[in-house]
């Protein structure tokens, strides 16, 4: 899961670290992080609420 589409700069995997670890890459901006976090807020709402 990747924001490119936003100008999102992390690479795959600082993306997985974020996710799995909750860890941040160096270098980066905490609005990147905060979007990839977002993005699976999202998708987890959307699927727990896909069967209802």
């Amino acid at each position: 899961m990747r924001g490119r589409l936003e100008g999102n700069t992390y690479p795959l995997i600082e993306t997985q670290r974020l996710l799995l670890e909750g860890t941040g890459a160096a270098g980066k901006l905490d609005e990147e992080a905060v979007m990839i976090l977002n993005h699976k807020e999202a998708i987890r709402y959307l699927v727990e609420r896909a069967g209802a």
